[in-house]
């Protein structure tokens, strides 16, 4: 092999060892993009969970408030009920 050759290889080499670190870099970046986004995603997934957890527990309050109060109209009613059959 001659000198020419050799430095033609070491600049070929060369040229694929800076071509393969700009991929790393590039594939490093990419993975780091799609962590970011993963870790957002599971954020917001947390937080519409939690809210509906709490919505959940707001309406079944809202639900106990109005069967509450229908026990307390069908109440009334029996009274004005009975109150009508005693006249």
């Amino acid at each position: 092999m001659s000198n020419r050759d050799i430095n033609m290889n070491q600049k070929i080499n060369t040229l694929l060892l800076i071509l393969t670190f700009i991929v790393v870099l590039i594939n490093t970046r990419a993975i780091e993009t799609t962590e970011l986004r993963t870790d957002i995603i599971y954020d917001e997934l947390s937080y519409l969970s939690g809210r509906t957890v709490t919505q959940k527990r707001e309406l079944e309050g809202l639900i106990r408030d109005v069967q509450s109060e229908i026990r307390g109209l069908e109440d009334k009613i029996d009274n004005i009920q009975n109150d009508i059959d005693n006249l």
